[in-house]
């Protein structure tokens, strides 16, 4: 440690100098003039004299105190210790407690400051003496950030290597030089194979899945060994069985691929099992779940125009101009339709379809066999009253006809999605055909000035009653040059296409759970949702309805989300808003809550993500079980702290004050000494 004072005198001048003897001359002179008084009281009333003078000479000088002092500290040690269940079960042989004791002692030794911090279910600070490890999963969610912020310090990660939850510990960059990470736990000793990871490459265009699996095999005797993969969906049938031979000879890991897999017959929960010919004692990770997403957005749109008019080029232009990577088919002219390729649609179009009878096999079928396809109907010009009728009874609605064909009717907003839109810029529209509906299962989206339906939602499906859009945009366009005509169907092709992705996004960090564990989620909410009610839903994979968890009416886009399910089983969740009558809802997001403890999985270290971690990193590893030997490669560098600080006469109050003081004490005893 160097510290180091220094005065420096401001305003210093000659004239400061003549004025300060002046006033040692007129101090002397009247000393002499108290040579009357008492001895004490002289000494007295010349001390108040010559501290009001000291106190003048320092405000004229105005001396500054610079104070700096300057100490060479070790770096910190940042020690983060996996808490999760596993760890406990990891390796028998090591006395934590004795270890983490050591730990410490051995930094005190060598003047270093220890910061312990658990991670797991979360990241936070503990006492070093009181490690339970409790913790129901592994997550490094936090650590990075953690790590991240403090440059100036080492760190050290204890872990056995198993994450569960979230970004994987091999996944993890991070952007800091001084990293260390010692493994916990013993080898595989016990023969085990067991899937790591499964990834999907989804073939929408060509109806097939193909699957990576990431397969670990831990043998005494490194062979060939005989496989079997059973592949089941949600509903225990077998899609498909594989059997191969895989050499394990040059490493416990190897990458397998499962090839056309019919993606019609997979479900959105799916499970791969790989059976072995080995004496397993643990059968438990033998098995992973994994999704398709049967709903995802493939980015492609059917296209079906039943009678061209200029709605379909104003409807094909909207499209293209607001979701510019969407890949539009085009189906017009009684073109026939593939049935067999609807599936690989993320949205139908029905422009003015059907417009005849000979389209109404086909609008039967897409309306009755592709419920999980988002479709949306656009009225067009001249439809016929027979094929109204026939639109209606799919759509669950009421004809009403006006003997009025330039009946003017006007659009009224009672939806929180069109906010942003200013209907009284868009131009009446003539019709003869209204539509009307008294069934509380479609939701209105907009009217008519008349009360009839300018629009609504239903189950998977809108339809837009306007025939003359096109117009409608061209006399908006002339007149007050705005687009509220393509702002409006644009929000009800949102509301269909990209209501999941785009108004209320889910996120989880895991799909597999133990009954009880608290799951995580993100929910990320666009901003025309407002005043509005919030739910997570639960249901079964057969949708049926499990459990409501009521959110709140104002719920900030947030992470911090949690709910447990107490039951084993498949699930997924949605979160739901409830505004009036209307009802948006999440994309799913799919659970497997086990009755297993997923901590419980691997009692074992998993030296490949240590191993990678390491590399990825440029860290220096270590086994926890030889912490002893290793803490010498733990290098802290010497970290200059500079502490200063500066002050002056007129940096305090105290001043004045002190100098009030001694000139009341000096007036009051030369009034009662009757002094001029």
């Amino acid at each position: 440690m160097v510290n180091s004072l220094k005065l420096e005198l401001l305003g210093i001048s000659i004239f400061s100098f003549i004025l300060i003897a002046v006033l040692t001359i007129i101090l002397l002179k009247y000393f002499f003039l108290l040579k009357r008084l008492d001895l004490n009281l002289k000494w007295i009333q010349f001390s108040c004299r010559s501290m009001t003078i000291l106190l003048l000479v320092i405000l004229i000088l105005d001396p500054w105190v610079n104070w700096k002092e300057i100490n060479y500290l070790k770096q910190d040690l940042n020690v983060y210790l996996d808490n999760s269940k596993s760890i406990a079960f990891a390796d028998s042989t090591i006395d934590f407690n004795s270890k983490i004791n050591f730990l410490n002692d051995w930094a005190n030794n060598e003047n270093i400051k220890i910061n312990w911090y658990l991670f797991g279910d979360s990241i936070r600070e503990f006492n070093y003496k009181e490690v339970l490890f409790n913790d129901k999963y592994s997550s490094v969610k936090d650590l990075k950030k953690n790590i991240v912020l403090d440059q100036k310090s080492n760190h050290l990660i204890v872990t056995d290597g198993h994450i569960n939850r979230g970004e994987r510990l091999e996944d993890l960059i991070i952007d800091n030089n001084n990293i260390y990470i010692s493994g916990v736990g013993n080898d595989i000793n016990d023969t085990d194979c067991y899937i790591s990871s499964i990834q999907t490459n989804d073939n929408k265009n060509k109806g097939y899945v193909d699957l990576l699996i990431s397969l670990g095999c831990i043998v005494d005797d490194k062979k060939a060994i005989n496989l079997d993969f059973i592949l089941t969906n949600s509903k225990n049938n077998i899609i498909k069985k594989d059997k191969m031979v895989v050499d394990f000879n040059k490493s416990s890991f190897q990458d397998i691929s499962l090839t056309n897999i019919s993606r019609q017959e997979l479900t959105a929960f799916n499970t791969l099992t790989v059976e072995t010919n080995l004496e397993e004692l643990n059968y438990r990770n033998n098995s992973k779940n994994f999704i398709v997403d049967k709903q995802q957005n493939n980015g492609r749109l059917l296209f079906i125009t039943g009678g061209i008019s200029a709605n379909t080029r104003f409807i094909k232009k909207v499209i293209k101009d607001k979701f510019p990577n969407l890949e539009v088919v085009h189906n017009f002219q009684n073109k026939k339709i593939d049935y067999e390729l609807l599936d690989e649609y993320s949205l139908i179009i029905l422009d003015n379809f059907p417009f005849s009878s000979k389209n109404l096999k086909d609008y039967y079928y897409i309306l009755d066999y592709h419920s999980q396809i988002p479709i949306v109907y656009f009225q067009g010009p001249g439809l016929p009253i027979e094929i109204a009728d026939n639109i209606a009874q799919k759509l669950d609605l009421n004809l009403v006809l006006s003997d009025n064909k330039n009946a003017n009717v006007g659009l009224v907003n009672n939806h929180i999605l069109f906010n942003e839109i200013d209907f009284n810029k868009i131009p009446p529209t003539n019709k003869n055909i209204f539509w009307i509906t008294d069934s509380v299962e479609n939701e209105p989206v907009t009217y008519f000035d008349n009360q009839s339906i300018a629009a609504f939602k239903g189950e998977k499906k809108s339809a837009v009653f306007i025939s003359n859009l096109a117009s409608s945009n061209l006399m908006e366009s002339n007149l007050f040059n705005t687009s509220n005509v393509v702002d409006y169907t644009y929000s009800i092709i949102l509301n269909e296409y990209e209501l999941e992705s785009k108004l209320i996004n889910l996120d989880i960090d895991s799909e597999e759970y133990s009954v009880g564990s608290l799951i995580n989620t993100c929910i990320d909410i666009n901003e025309k949702i407002i005043d509005s009610d919030f739910y997570i839903n639960i249901y079964d994979l057969e949708g049926n309805f499990y459990k409501e968890i009521l959110l709140g009416s104002k719920i900030p886009n947030d992470c911090n989300y949690t709910f447990s399910i107490n039951e084993f089983g498949k699930y997924y969740i949605q979160v739901l808003s409830k505004t009036g009558n209307s009802v948006f809802q999440s994309n799913k997001e799919y659970l497997d809550i086990s009755d297993f403890d997923i901590e419980l999985e691997f009692l074992y270290q998993n030296k490949k993500s240590i191993h990678n971690f390491k590399n990825n990193n440029d860290a220096i590893s270590f086994d926890f079980k030889n912490l002893e030997e290793n803490l010498s490669k733990v290098k802290s560098n010497l970290i200059v702290d500079v502490k200063q600080s500066s002050f002056s006469s007129l940096s305090t109050q105290y001043y004045w004050i002190l100098l009030i003081i001694f000139l009341a004490l000096e007036w009051y005893l030369r009034k009662k000494n009757k002094l001029l």
